[in-house]
């Protein structure tokens, strides 16, 4: 199933004061990836609830981070503790936000699944979402089936790259993909070493 595509890419990083944004704000890139692809590349898949919201300066106070709790409803690919910190670029304190384009967003209370690797700093136990925004699913009911549903906020990746030198707009799919689906995908892809 190629519902949808997509992975990581630098992004452009903008540091903003006092909420001032320039004009010319550039998109996002990532790579194209289906689930299966992003499932084998990912070290945990979790679907799960978000909880505490954080941000902060680091210790040299020249970044800002974001750290996120998922309370974990379950593991699709892989295992770990009952909550899952996600730590990630950017973010507001004060007057100052440093904005990461396709990084993902979460609000407290929010049901999502994503795909998750290490976040490479020395924190220990900290992830990082795999495919920016395009590794992070919000779950919501839909009124008329009752089937959870998933939906991606693609906003600012506006791009894939095939090649360095090479890209196309990205495909947003029409059709709806229901949380079961992604869940049995993501499973099928363990199941077979990792590989789509």
């Amino acid at each position: 199933m190629n519902y949808y595509r997509s992975a990581v890419l630098p992004a452009l990083v903008i540091v903003a004061v006092s909420g001032a944004w320039p004009s010319n704000t550039v998109a996002g890139v990532v790579e194209d990836l289906t689930i299966s692809e992003m499932a084998a590349r990912a070290t945990i898949v979790v679907h799960g609830t978000v909880g505490q919201v954080e941000t902060s300066w680091d210790e040299s106070h020249t970044r800002i981070f974001t750290t996120v709790d998922i309370d974990v409803i379950s593991y699709f690919s892989g295992q770990g503790p009952r909550t899952v910190r996600i730590r990630q670029v950017g973010g507001r304190v004060g007057d100052t936000e440093l904005r990461v384009i396709g990084q993902p967003t979460f609000r407290t209370g929010e049901e999502v699944v994503v795909f998750l690797e290490p976040d490479g700093s020395r924190v220990p136990g900290s992830w990082v979402v795999l495919c920016m925004a395009a590794g992070k699913f919000s779950v919501t009911i839909d009124e008329t089936t009752g089937e959870l549903v998933l939906s991606r906020d693609l906003g600012e990746i506006s791009s894939i790259t095939v090649r360095a030198d090479r890209g196309r707009p990205i495909r947003r799919s029409v059709r709806p993909l229901f949380l079961r689906d992604l869940e049995g995908e993501v499973r099928r892809t363990v199941r077979a070493g990792g590989t789509p």
